[in-house]
């Protein structure tokens, strides 16, 4: 416990007892229990983001007085991780200034590696580069105002520009040396900040296209909203929004969209910043009135909501408003689209939908965007008679730590292994994999447009697999086996504790 003299907290203490916890617990076991604190308390958070800055502040007051320009490769993967807290805690311009300066040194170990280390230097400045995007996230949250985005001030400006100069001069070095740049997506999105031109901005980008591009194949399922046709798997590119999940270079995840449209894959769900995507909530009571503001718009062709439940989603419709989706994205420039479909959270594991929401949908012809189909990938013929994961070891993602406790909550591992099986004696019958099943389950729901897959551009491509899970449904025995296994989860109580679609999120 924490003892405190006087009901100062600044003479507050840890026992010896609870200091002893803290001194031998790994690291992992650390990260546990924070994550449940601040989950289960999150008015701790502050506190928590407070005292981070607070110790942030001393380790960069040492990384200051180091000499960054002898870093090795692990020493500047330790000064990156300090970065990332940085931004992460509220402290992004500082977070900026040392990416400032490890975007250099990297390019100078990536110059001078042996060929031995070519694959891990290559890794470290493509996770940089997808720091450096998260960079420039953070400092437009920091220029966040309720009136729309104020300006950098003059130090501010400074910062950043010293950012983009740096990046500028490791352009500089890599010319003729055959290494490919690796910040592109860091300069373009620092140069967007700066409102300036980036030799890697889309234009300049544009021209390096071949003049003949093969028209890509056309989708195998579509659907309708509104006036358009669209595909019905989409990709999604949540995982791009942060290096958490890997990062590649520019190179490569330009040649991972052009593989997904070439092969029928031309719907992508994005969004700036996915934290900032899901602006208008219905704990708002304003949120009705702002929705017919933009009905109101002409520029405003369609609207959509993202994580309504079934219950605002009917206030939404009765008040006259015409919703196609349940996904909203404004843009910052002239508006032709405000989302589409339904989007909320689908799968074998949390089949919440089905019992509200699917009759809502219907009777009001609204389509459903589906994710977390595949639970971050944990339906999948690779976990097949698996053992429970360690969900904090370096190789599972963000979205698996988070399905891993949906799957737990829908009725635990072993029941999960029993689903796996089932959908692995589909998968056969059918000539396909675990995971096609699992999203075939979903698309064969009438009120279901499309299902968002998660993809790792430029990391992992499974085009091909996704491909073989369009153009045929399941049948009743199918069904039926599934069903079996279902029936004794706890998909109903799942529906009663965490309540209808999106209430997690609220």
């Amino acid at each position: 416990m924490a003892v405190s003299r006087n009901g100062s907290s600044n003479t507050a203490h840890v026992n010896m007892m609870t200091d002893s916890v803290i001194a031998n617990l790994p690291p992992d076991g650390l990260r546990v229990i924070i994550r449940s604190l601040l989950a289960s308390h999150p008015d701790i958070t502050a506190s928590f983001e407070d005292a981070t800055r607070q110790y942030l502040a001393q380790a960069q007051t040492k990384t200051s007085k180091s000499q960054l320009a002898a870093l090795d490769v692990g020493a500047l993967e330790k000064t990156q991780r300090i970065a990332r807290c940085m931004l992460g805690s509220g402290q992004a311009f500082d977070g900026v200034s040392i990416l400032e300066r490890l975007v250099i040194r990297g390019i100078q170990i990536a110059l001078d590696s042996p060929e031995t280390e070519k694959q891990r230097v290559n890794s470290l400045l493509a996770s940089l580069d997808g720091d450096l995007v998260q960079a420039m996230t953070a400092v437009t949250k920091k220029l966040a105002v309720s009136s729309g985005a104020r300006a950098l001030s003059p130090g501010e400006h400074d910062i950043i520009q010293a950012l983009f100069e740096s990046l500028a001069q490791c352009q500089r070095m890599l010319k003729d040396t055959g290494i490919d740049f690796p910040y592109g997506r860091g300069m373009l999105t620092t140069a967007n900040i700066l409102g300036v031109d980036s030799p890697e901005s889309p234009k300049g980008r544009l021209n390096k296209i071949p003049s003949e591009i093969s028209r890509p194949l056309p989708a195998k399922e579509t659907f309708q909203l509104g006036d358009r046709i669209l595909p019905r798997i989409f990709s999604g590119l949540w995982q791009m929004s942060s290096p958490a999940w890997g990062s590649a270079q520019i190179s490569k995840i330009i040649d991972g969209f052009s593989t997904h449209v070439q092969n029928g894959f031309t719907a992508f769900d994005m969004a700036d910043h996915y934290g900032d995507a899901e602006v208008l909530y219905w704990d708002n009571p304003q949120y009705i009135d702002a929705l017919q503001y933009l009905a109101e718009d002409k520029r405003v062709a369609r609207i959509g909501l993202c994580n309504f439940d079934t219950e605002h989603l009917e206030h939404v419709v009765e008040s006259g408003v015409k919703i196609f989706t349940n996904q909203v994205q404004v843009g910052t420039s002239a508006i032709t689209d405000v989302a589409g479909p339904d989007k909320m959270q689908f799968s074998l594991v949390d089949s919440r939908p089905t019992f509200k929401m699917a009759d809502a949908c219907s009777r009001h012809d609204i389509k459903l965007l589906t994710y977390g189909t595949l639970c971050g990938g944990f339906i999948a013929d690779k976990w097949l008679n698996e053992p429970e994961p360690d969900v904090y070891d370096t190789n599972i993602t963000p979205s698996q730590r988070k399905y891993y406790g949906m799957i737990c909550s829908w009725g635990g591992w072993d029941l999960f292994q029993e689903l796996l099986s089932v959908l692995r004696t589909v998968a056969t019958k059918h000539g396909v994999n675990i995971s096609n099943i699992a999203t075939r389950w979903v698309l064969d729901f009438p009120y279901v447009g499309a299902v968002i897959i998660g993809a790792r551009i430029g990391m992992s491509e499974h085009t091909s697999d996704n491909a073989t899970t369009l153009g045929w449904s399941l049948d009743d025995n199918d069904r039926g086996l599934i069903e079996e296994v279902l029936d004794r989860s706890n998909r109903a109580e799942m529906f009663e504790t965490m309540g209808d679609c999106g209430n997690e999120y609220r």
